[in-house]
């Protein structure tokens, strides 16, 4: 299996399970949580891509 289609399903995986986590803690009301992983949600998956076109800008 390409190394590039591993990763792309392991980030599929991991950000739907961390989302659903934070949907968990949402129904929860365990607000601090909720925060934490959404900033860690924020800095893994969406963070490289703005970095990156910000990048291409230059």
């Amino acid at each position: 299996m390409d190394k590039n289609k591993l990763v792309k399903i392991i980030s599929i995986i991991t950000g739907t399970i961390l989302i659903g986590i934070i949907i968990y803690y949402v129904f929860e009301g365990a607000w601090d949580q909720v925060v934490y992983l959404s900033s860690l949600f924020f800095l893994i998956w969406i963070m490289p891509d703005i970095l990156k076109k910000i990048n291409k800008k230059k």
